[in-house]
Protein backbone atom coordinates (compact mmCIF):
# COMPACT_ATOMS: atom_id res chain seq x y z
CA UNK A 1 0.00 0.00 0.00
CA UNK A 2 1.41 3.38 -0.92
CA UNK A 3 2.05 6.03 1.72
CA UNK A 4 -0.81 8.27 0.60
CA UNK A 5 -3.33 5.46 1.10
CA UNK A 6 -1.78 4.49 4.42
CA UNK A 7 -2.25 8.14 5.46
CA UNK A 8 -5.92 8.00 4.43
CA UNK A 9 -6.39 4.82 6.47
CA UNK A 10 -4.85 6.54 9.53
CA UNK A 11 -7.07 9.61 9.07
CA UNK A 12 -10.17 7.45 8.79
CA UNK A 13 -9.30 5.73 12.06
CA UNK A 14 -9.67 9.11 13.78
CA UNK A 15 -12.59 10.37 11.68
CA UNK A 16 -15.99 8.79 11.10
CA UNK A 17 -17.88 6.48 13.42
CA UNK A 18 -15.96 3.22 13.49
CA UNK A 19 -17.27 0.34 11.41
CA UNK A 20 -18.63 -2.12 10.91
CA UNK A 21 -22.08 -0.61 10.82
CA UNK A 22 -25.18 -2.75 11.10
CA UNK A 23 -28.87 -2.51 10.24
CA UNK A 24 -31.68 -3.01 12.74
CA UNK A 25 -35.27 -3.15 11.63
CA UNK A 26 -38.58 -2.87 13.40
CA UNK A 27 -41.95 -3.32 11.82
CA UNK A 28 -41.95 0.28 10.56
CA UNK A 29 -38.40 1.65 10.79
CA UNK A 30 -34.85 0.84 9.79
CA UNK A 31 -31.82 2.06 11.72
CA UNK A 32 -28.12 1.97 10.89
CA UNK A 33 -26.01 1.53 14.02
CA UNK A 34 -22.27 2.17 14.33
CA UNK A 35 -19.88 -0.23 16.05
CA UNK A 36 -20.12 2.01 19.12
CA UNK A 37 -23.96 1.72 19.09
CA UNK A 38 -24.39 5.27 17.78
CA UNK A 39 -27.47 5.76 15.59
CA UNK A 40 -26.25 6.88 12.17
CA UNK A 41 -29.49 6.71 10.19
CA UNK A 42 -33.12 6.17 11.16
CA UNK A 43 -36.13 6.37 8.86
CA UNK A 44 -39.53 4.93 8.04
CA UNK A 45 -38.83 1.81 5.99
CA UNK A 46 -42.23 2.03 4.31
CA UNK A 47 -40.93 5.00 2.29
CA UNK A 48 -39.46 4.23 -1.14
CA UNK A 49 -35.73 3.53 -1.21
CA UNK A 50 -35.20 3.73 2.57
CA UNK A 51 -34.11 0.10 2.90
CA UNK A 52 -31.71 0.44 -0.05
CA UNK A 53 -30.32 3.68 1.43
CA UNK A 54 -29.82 2.00 4.81
CA UNK A 55 -27.96 -0.92 3.21
CA UNK A 56 -25.67 1.43 1.31
CA UNK A 57 -25.02 3.54 4.40
CA UNK A 58 -24.31 0.44 6.51
CA UNK A 59 -21.70 -0.81 4.03
CA UNK A 60 -19.97 2.58 3.63
CA UNK A 61 -16.95 1.83 5.88
CA UNK A 62 -16.20 -1.45 4.12
CA UNK A 63 -16.79 0.02 0.66
CA UNK A 64 -14.45 2.93 1.34
CA UNK A 65 -11.71 0.72 2.73
CA UNK A 66 -12.03 -1.68 -0.20
CA UNK A 67 -11.92 1.19 -2.72
CA UNK A 68 -8.79 2.64 -1.11
CA UNK A 69 -7.08 -0.75 -1.17
CA UNK A 70 -8.15 -1.49 -4.77
CA UNK A 71 -6.99 1.90 -6.03
CA UNK A 72 -3.64 1.53 -4.30
CA UNK A 73 -3.11 -1.93 -5.80
CA UNK A 74 -4.31 -0.87 -9.27
CA UNK A 75 -1.99 2.13 -9.31
CA UNK A 76 0.97 -0.03 -8.29
CA UNK A 77 0.19 -2.56 -11.01
CA UNK A 78 -0.27 0.16 -13.65
CA UNK A 79 3.08 1.72 -12.78
CA UNK A 80 4.86 -1.65 -12.84
CA UNK A 81 3.23 -2.57 -16.16
CA UNK A 82 4.08 0.82 -17.67
CA UNK A 83 7.74 0.47 -16.66
CA UNK A 84 7.87 -3.02 -18.18
CA UNK A 85 6.28 -1.77 -21.43
CA UNK A 86 8.68 1.18 -21.63
CA UNK A 87 11.65 -1.15 -21.05
CA UNK A 88 10.38 -3.23 -23.98
CA UNK A 89 10.12 -0.19 -26.25
CA UNK A 90 6.34 0.25 -25.96
CA UNK A 91 4.39 3.29 -24.82
CA UNK A 92 3.41 3.50 -21.18
CA UNK A 93 -0.12 2.61 -20.13
CA UNK A 94 -2.51 5.53 -19.80
CA UNK A 95 -4.46 5.81 -16.59
CA UNK A 96 -8.09 4.70 -16.89
CA UNK A 97 -10.88 7.20 -16.05
CA UNK A 98 -12.01 4.93 -13.20
CA UNK A 99 -8.86 5.93 -11.27
CA UNK A 100 -9.94 9.57 -11.10
CA UNK A 101 -13.53 8.53 -10.27
CA UNK A 102 -12.21 6.41 -7.39
CA UNK A 103 -10.03 9.27 -6.13
CA UNK A 104 -13.00 11.66 -6.29
CA UNK A 105 -15.20 9.23 -4.33
CA UNK A 106 -12.49 8.79 -1.68
CA UNK A 107 -12.08 12.57 -1.45
CA UNK A 108 -15.84 13.02 -1.07
CA UNK A 109 -16.00 10.39 1.67
CA UNK A 110 -12.97 11.66 3.58
CA UNK A 111 -13.41 15.40 3.08
CA UNK A 112 -10.00 15.57 1.50
CA UNK A 113 -8.13 14.58 -1.55
CA UNK A 114 -5.90 11.87 -2.87
CA UNK A 115 -2.96 13.24 -4.78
Amino acid sequence: MTDRYANIHRALEMGPTPGPWSIRETETHVTVIGADNEVLFHDDKRLPRVIADARLIATAPELLEALIDLLSEAESLRVAYSVERENSGWDSVEEEPCFSKARAAIAKATGGGVS
